[in-house]
């Protein structure tokens, strides 16, 4: 009789739902809008709380090789790789989940540059009254490097507007700046500005967004899991309507 009780409260016991848990995520500010969209869904299906800090990629990773704890990592692909040879993250785990182009925000209504190609663009970057970046994003790195290339760093650097994190528009909406140079997910949907339109094909960078679970992880099975529902095609239309593309 009482092996046929134990037994009937094991079997309830292991009807019961799995206790909910919490997945830590350090996350790149470059996808944003689209995790905003997602956490509430994951979070009702899986019964997991999401813990997400955003930031621009380099700070993120900066917080990593620091030491800073957590199950996901969002970041940008090689980022990532690197972050798998110094033993951060779980290697192989490396997973795309959206890719996303460089654009240019101008103020709603405003004049659009000529983004037809690249000397196009070097001119109206030179005509600008003034241009908005991040300093660690991998936007603002490659604009950087590129008006050095260039060699018109010192006919801009008192029209540049420079900001550690955050979305640059921002400047922009704000008469700050006329234009602000960003990844496209995070220059989309700042009031009064509008996306100019995404760099031409011979200057455009591509970032592959990938996701990662740390090497210390303390729910590893949840951050398996959340990659898992970041990857599912069913949200190819919304990776799209946020300014990127999904993976492949």
């Amino acid at each position: 009789m009482i092996a046929r009780l134990l037994a009937a409260a094991l079997l309830a016991l292991s009807s019961l739902p799995a206790p909910a848990g919490e997945i830590v995520v350090l996350s790149s500010q470059g996808v944003t809008g689209l995790m905003e969209n997602l956490i509430p869904d994951y979070e009702r299906r899986s019964g997991d709380k999401l813990i997400v800090k955003f930031g621009v990629s380099n700070s993120i990773k900066k917080e990593i090789d620091d030491g800073a704890s957590f199950d996901l990592t969002i970041l940008a692909r090689d980022q990532l790789d690197a972050l798998a040879e110094s033993g951060k993250i779980v290697p192989g785990t490396q997973t795309t989940i959206a890719r996303s182009g460089v654009g240019i925000a101008i103020k709603a209504g405003a004049a659009k540059p000529d983004l037809t190609n690249a000397e196009a663009v070097k001119r109206s970057f030179l005509s600008s009254s003034g241009i908005a970046f991040t300093l660690g994003g991998a936007s603002g790195v490659y604009f950087q490097k590129l008006i050095k290339e260039w060699g018109i760093e010192d006919q801009l650097k008192d029209r540049l507007h420079p900001q550690p994190t955050g979305r640059s528009a921002e400047q922009v909406a704000r008469g700050d700046a006329q234009y602000a140079i960003q990844q496209i997910s995070e220059l989309q949907g700042v009031p009064g500005t509008e996306v100019a339109g995404p760099l031409p094909p011979d200057l455009q960078l591509y970032t592959a967004f990938s996701a990662a679970i740390g090497k210390n992880a303390k729910n590893p099975t949840g951050a398996k899991a959340l990659i898992e529902f970041l990857t599912d095609a069913a949200h190819a239309a919304l990776i799209q309507s946020k300014g990127m593309m999904p993976p492949g």
